[in-house]
């Protein structure tokens, strides 16, 4: 277990480094946003969401299935102005709609909240089995 998390967090700091060297906003100030750098590693497409601080959940991106995206989190949706909390779940439903986080048809996993700082870069690795994913701050 130990090994694959090692490899796990190798693989993910080359892709996120990779994908750093392509990934540019247009018009925008590194200040403002907080980088979640998703390596969807799963059989399935996954939809990533913030958890706002009256608990709502704000659709960030989806990505699919063998997949690297950035995705960008304004600073307006994190917790108290600095923890980020994510959750993330298979699309389900027609149009992908979020089915409840109680649904046996939907199991989804949910970060602790965590303090990132604006310009934060933060690896998140979907493994083939949801509940054994990781999150780490670069």
């Amino acid at each position: 277990m130990q090994a694959r998390k090692l490899l796990a967090t190798v693989m993910v700091a080359l892709s996120i480094t990779a994908s750093a060297a392509t990934t540019a906003r247009a018009t925008t100030n590194d200040d403002e946003f907080v980088t979640v750098l998703v390596q969807n590693n799963n059989l399935r497409a996954v939809t990533v969401y913030a958890v706002t601080s009256d608990g709502r959940l704000k659709k960030l991106g989806r990505v699919g299935s063998a997949e690297t995206e950035a995705i960008d989190v304004p600073i307006s949706l994190l917790q108290d102005g600095s923890k980020l909390q994510l959750k993330v779940f298979h699309p389900t439903g027609s149009g992908g709609r979020l089915v409840s986080s109680l649904s046996i048809e939907n199991p989804g996993i949910k970060t602790s909240a965590f303090v990132v700082e604006p310009g934060a870069v933060i690896g998140l690795w979907i493994d083939a089995d949801l509940s054994a994913s990781l999150v780490f701050l670069q």
